[in-house]
């Protein structure tokens, strides 16, 4: 019995793998394991009946910890952490686009 319940495990993937992302960017959390999956995070249903969530444009709040469960919710998956943050640009590169029209051959 212990080792069917190992088989039948549901597995979280991020599509691309990174933990961490930047906000805008697109993250799809998908299920493997078995026909009928669902996706929490942070112990919240989020997406019913489906082995794929696509996150477009995300923001700080879609960070948390993702998992899976089959449709018994007997058995689900390890929580894997996704973290966005906001996209942070260098000041020197802040400050090229600022002055684009003068310095553009000094910020290349």
């Amino acid at each position: 019995m212990r080792s069917e319940k190992l088989r039948y495990t549901p597995t979280v993937i991020l599509e691309p793998s990174w933990p961490q992302i930047y906000s805008s960017e697109t993250v799809t959390v998908r299920c493997e394991g078995s026909q009928s999956l669902f996706v929490w995070r942070d112990g919240t249903l989020i997406r019913p009946s489906a082995s794929e969530y696509i996150i477009s444009r995300a923001t700080e709040a879609d960070s948390g910890g993702y998992s899976c469960c089959n449709v018994s919710l007997s058995v689900c998956s390890d929580i894997i952490t996704l973290t966005v943050s906001l996209i942070f640009f260098p000041l020197t590169l802040l400050s090229c686009f600022k002055h684009l029209n003068f310095y553009v051959s000094i910020c290349l």
